[in-house]
């Protein structure tokens, strides 16, 4: 359009040349050909642009067809891995059901030595160990496959899991305020695989009380899991969700069990994460498990740019990477800023607003805007642990997690 206008406005001006009977700028001959020249300029300078725009949408169209075709690769390959590990896994049943089958009609009869009772116990029990392997290498071949999503009640599927499994402990198992109208989507089956593994995980650490209940908030729901057991150190933290390790070698763990989890947790869309109670060092032991999950409603799908209140002030804050992914696994969008000389300018409700900051920042702020909103000072713990303390509320030293986030919302 652009060049149009230049090329008609250029004609333009040699007619009235012609009509005048003398020349604007006697220096330019023709401002036709001047225009044609602009004209030529635009149209090639807009083709380029064109141009430039196709092939930048044809990489990306590219680029997605691409991850799409691996992964239909990765389902193939998961859906060939998942019927060879049931073909593995029947035939080790079948052997491992004859072995422990004459262990044990050889431990019934009678005869034997102590000696050689002992050896057909550790059969019988090492046989077993290997069912017990055969079937968690088949769930997490599983885990990562899921083919029909359907609406769960998610505390019915909790409540099923402590009185199917749990019966005789169900009284250290304590549900807070029970929503049976809350529903994610997803497989019964292989949610109840989660919380009865985590439960049991829980009762194997020696806890004697596990706590369950349920945070909402607007599309997320976060499922917090505690319990009073041995917990864990900062290393075994951070390896808890990897394959193949286990704090129970010798006693039958395989290592799976919470890779499997957090296999399924991903699937239905979640994140799960876990802190140790033992690593804040005021006497307390036990972990804590959080796990979010989607909650699809039309009602409440928030706008991409919409922000929480909630300031972030990156400034001095170690573990960054780790609080703004904490953020965004309960769908927490904060306004963030370098410093706290960047809060002028921007339109940010302080009065209303979480103030997440390292101590320094704080210290900034108080002096520059006094009391407006709540001030929490992000800490850095040993290795990867981030803690935080509410000023406003007791002062108490907290592990930064999920849950912490949006009970101080």
């Amino acid at each position: 359009m652009v060049g149009g206008i230049a090329l008609a406005l250029s004609g333009i001006i040699d007619m009235l040349d012609l009509f005048i009977g003398h020349r604007f700028l006697p220096q330019i001959s023709s401002f036709t050909t001047l225009g044609l020249l602009l004209f030529g300029l635009i149209v090639t300078f807009v083709f380029i642009d064109r141009l430039t725009q196709i092939i930048r949408d044809r990489e990306v169209t590219f680029g997605k067809l691409q991850a799409a075709y691996k992964e239909m690769e990765d389902v193939q390959t998961l859906k060939e891995l998942g019927q060879s590990t049931a073909i593995i896994n029947h035939e080790i049943k079948n052997y491992t059901f004859v072995i422990s089958g004459y262990a044990q009609y050889l431990l019934d009869r009678s005869g034997f030595s102590a000696k050689d009772k002992r050896i057909l116990t550790t059969i019988a029990d090492t046989v077993k160990k290997m069912a017990d392997f055969s079937n968690e290498i088949l769930n997490f071949s599983k885990a990562k496959i899921l083919s029909d999503k359907r609406p769960v009640a998610i505390f019915s599927l909790i409540e099923e899991c402590v009185n199917t499994h749990f019966a005789n402990k169900s009284g250290s198992i304590i549900i807070e305020n029970p929503d049976h109208e809350l529903v994610i989507y997803g497989d019964w089956s292989k949610l109840e695989h989660v919380f009865v593994n985590i439960i049991k995980n829980s009762f194997e650490a020696e806890a004697t009380s596990i706590s369950i209940k349920a945070i909402r908030r607007d599309t997320v729901l976060l499922l917090v899991i505690e319990d009073d057991g041995v917990g864990c150190t900062e290393d075994g933290l951070g390896n808890l969700f990897k394959s193949f390790y286990t704090t129970k070698k010798g006693k039958g763990g395989t290592g799976l069990g919470m890779c499997v989890i957090k296999s399924i947790v991903e699937i239905h869309g979640g994140y799960i994460s876990a802190y140790s109670k033992n690593i804040l060092d005021n006497r307390t032991h036990g972990l804590t498990i959080n796990i979010a999950f989607p909650i699809y409603n039309s009602e409440t799908i928030r706008s991409l740019d919409q922000k929480d209140f909630v300031l972030l002030i990156k400034d001095g804050v170690e573990n960054l990477a780790q609080v703004i992914r904490i953020f965004q696994n309960v769908l927490v969008t904060p306004y963030i800023v370098q410093r706290v000389d960047d809060i002028d300018g921007k339109i940010i409700p302080l009065k209303k607003s979480a103030i997440y900051a390292s101590m320094n920042s704080i210290d900034q702020y108080k002096r520059k805007y006094g009391t407006q909103g709540i001030t929490h000072i992000l800490v850095k713990g040993e290795k990867n642990s981030v803690f935080v303390v509410n000023e406003t509320k007791d002062a108490r030293i907290n592990t930064f997690s999920e849950n912490y986030i949006l009970e101080n919302l």
